[in-house]
């Protein structure tokens, strides 16, 4: 899949806003797991229009790149195709990938995301990254350490909801 596709895709994994939002059930996870479905499609139906936008979003910080990505035609088409699964905004489906993401997360993965954290503090401090990738990285460590947040408030009920799509959440996770 192409770079544009992960990036919109981990634009709405990276923020999150926590939000009155109801306790995940079965028919939101499959909701969710329907529009990933649904866009990795459009994604790969469109990816000569998204190669066109790669470039200007490449290096931005999330909210540069979100500014110009509203104002292409591919993101109405996108937010077209997410609103038939019940997400009216970026920002709702932003925060529903999240809420889905915390309630997968054992104890083993959380020990992985702050094993990463560590490594990508690290990298921040070699001085090795350029000013764009270290804003890059700034953005995905406070992405990592908001989801082990959430991850650590997410309710019993919540993780029972995504329990039996787990397999088929991670390996989305693992895609990106």
């Amino acid at each position: 899949m192409i770079q544009t596709m992960k990036y919109v895709t981990a634009l709405f994994c990276l923020v999150f806003t926590l939000s009155a939002n109801a306790a995940l059930d079965e028919t939101k996870v499959q909701d969710w797991l329907s529009a990933v479905a649904a866009s990795q499609q459009w994604s790969e139906a469109n990816d000569g229009s998204l190669e066109l936008i790669e470039d200007k979003v490449q290096g931005l910080s999330e909210v540069e790149a979100e500014a110009i990505l509203k104002n292409e035609p591919l993101y109405k088409e996108f937010m077209g195709i997410a609103s038939q699964y019940g997400f009216d905004s970026l920002q709702s489906l932003k925060a529903r990938t999240f809420e889905i993401f915390a309630a997968v997360l054992d104890p083993e993965m959380q020990a992985q995301m702050k094993e990463g954290l560590t490594q990508g503090r690290a990298m921040l401090d070699s001085g090795m990254l350029d000013d764009g990738m270290k804003a890059s990285m700034t953005e995905a460590l406070s992405s990592l350490e908001t989801m082990l947040a959430v991850s650590e408030k997410t309710t019993d009920a919540d993780r029972q909801a995504v329990a039996p799509f787990k397999e088929q959440i991670i390996a989305f996770m693992d895609q990106e």
